[in-house]
């Protein structure tokens, strides 16, 4: 990996992604891609500076814990080099997390990808402007079924955040038709 880089070219999101599965397969732990790199699976073209992995309940073997995130797990170093921040949350939002795990999907990567509707609400969850900007994204792009998301949002978020998803989703509505 390029040192100067400061955003992953795809190479080394691939060979991070590869070094996650083979250490989620040598340990038997469930995991699979949220973050950036999913957002990149879904359409959006926004660069990241790491690979992120959730996990269920245990960190990945033979990764080089660089310093631990403040929800659960670890900012970590792959074997070769790659960052990889390995996420196993340990607050109010693990059964989104577990559930996001258990409903990933295969779309051609080494590990499986949350599926865009448990990435809204992981969105959601993180509430940083750059997740409210992939929000709006994953709704501009038109991949959420937002019946499905919705119903997410409620079980993992309450009915409040529900309100919250609608009124971003209206705010896109509302600006795709300024641009006609």
């Amino acid at each position: 990996m390029n040192k100067k880089t400061k955003f992953l070219d795809p190479k080394d999101v691939d060979e991070a992604v590869a070094e996650a599965a083979l250490a989620a397969r040598s340990g038997r732990i469930d995991a699979a891609i949220v973050g950036g790199v999913a957002m990149v699976v879904y359409g959006s073209d926004r660069l990241t500076k790491d690979v992120d992995v959730a996990c269920r309940d245990e960190y990945l073997p033979g990764m080089r814990e660089v310093k631990p995130l403040t929800f659960g797990g670890a900012s970590t170093l792959t074997p070769k080099g790659h960052p990889l921040d390995v996420i196993v949350r340990n607050d109010d939002y693990r059964d989104l997390y577990v559930a996001a795990i258990e409903d990933a999907r295969d779309e051609g990567l080494a590990l499986p990808v949350v599926s865009p509707e448990y990435l809204a609400a992981m969105k959601m969850v993180a509430g940083r402007d750059k997740d409210e900007i992939d929000l709006k994204t994953l709704v501009r792009l038109g991949v959420l079924d937002l019946d499905r998301t919705r119903t997410i949002v409620r079980t993992h978020l309450g009915r409040y955040a529900v309100k919250v998803f609608d009124s971003l989703c209206a705010e896109v509505e509302w600006m795709r038709s300024q641009e006609h």
